[in-house]
């Protein structure tokens, strides 16, 4: 019961920022019907597997994993990534999985070029020459789903916009093209940013978030009589009762703090000449901020290392919805 409650208080898919709040609630059909599915999943497997003292051993991280990846996938393109084929090709699903899973693999893949460009052609390891056929299986499979997209509108001009690739070729089409890009590189590029950016790290910030509970039994149990008070036990938790589970927000912003899914952020780029603290970096330097580091600073958190969501319930000192650092 704890599982289904944590998981609606995180708004899995809240990174599609270029939707608005009534696309969000139009999609919810697909947040609720995964996430409760998955949730059947667990209980069958229970039923079918459990030990003589009633238990049953299940890889939450793949767990998570599979249910993040099937919201984002149907969010974004009406896509599955476990369970039935959405088209009824299985063949075509396996691949499909296999694909994006070498994809995360080799997105945080550090090859000898990164640091040392000029080694670039030995491709130590033949990382890069995989790298490109990963990438061209991925341009190939986005370039079928958005040719699918744009059949099922010919067909009916009245189509209602069901995903994000609906709605991202309504866009392109009604405001035009970016100078230098085609519509099918922006839709495909933004596509899979939304993919990769929304479906990992929130994997792996709930499987710490869960770690972090199961571990601290003390916050387990105040986490569960937040829920038994304003949810009660006769129903799962719902979207709309997250204004009130105040102590749970708490958890998760703490979970954020210790373990931040991508430790050193999303590398940046200068996109010109600056200066930083008195220091020149020219145009093209890469920009990694230690935010692993930062969370923990003793200067501005007590304990840093320890879990206290209670941090987080005195806006006065952290104010992590305004202009506090």
């Amino acid at each position: 019961m704890l599982l289904s409650r944590l998981l609606h208080t995180v708004p899995i898919i809240r990174k599609l920022t270029i939707c608005s709040s009534s696309r969000l609630e139009k999609l919810k059909y697909v947040r609720v019907f995964e996430i409760e599915n998955s949730i059947n999943n667990i209980f069958k497997l229970w039923k079918e597997k459990r030990d003589g003292e009633g238990k049953v051993l299940v890889e939450m991280k793949k767990w998570f994993g599979e249910l993040n990846m099937n919201i984002v996938l149907r969010t974004v393109a009406g896509k599955q990534y476990t369970g039935a084929a959405d088209d009824g090709d299985e063949e075509e699903l396996k691949s499909r999985r296999e694909l994006i899973r070498q994809w995360f693999h080799y997105l945080g893949r550090f090859v000898a070029r990164d640091a040392l460009p000029f080694l670039g052609w030995l491709d130590l390891g033949g990382h890069e020459k995989t790298m490109k056929r990963v990438a061209s299986g991925l341009d190939s499979m986005v370039t079928k789903w958005l040719d699918e997209h744009r059949k099922k509108r010919g067909y009916d001009d009245n189509t209602t916009e069901t995903d994000f690739i609906d709605v991202m070729i309504s866009v392109v089409e009604a405001n035009g093209l970016v100078a230098g890009y085609d519509a099918d590189t922006i839709t495909k590029a933004t596509c899979m940013t939304l993919i990769v950016s929304s479906a990992d790290t929130t994997s792996v910030m709930l499987t710490w978030a869960l770690s972090l509970l199961l571990n601290n039994r003390d916050t387990l149990r105040k986490a569960q009589e937040e829920l038994d008070t304003h949810v009660g036990k006769g129903r799962p938790v719902n979207e709309s009762d997250l204004i009130n589970l105040v102590y749970l927000e708490a958890v998760v912003k703490e979970a954020l703090r210790l373990y931040p899914a991508a430790f050193l952020g999303g590398p940046r780029a200068f996109s010109e000449d600056c200066t930083i603290a008195g220091y020149h970096v020219p145009k093209g330097t890469w920009l990694l901020i230690n935010m692993w580091k930062l969370h923990r600073d003793p200067n501005i958190w007590s304990g840093p290392c320890e879990f206290k969501p209670e941090r987080f319930l005195t806006p006065k000192d952290v104010d992590v919805k305004g202009a506090d650092f």
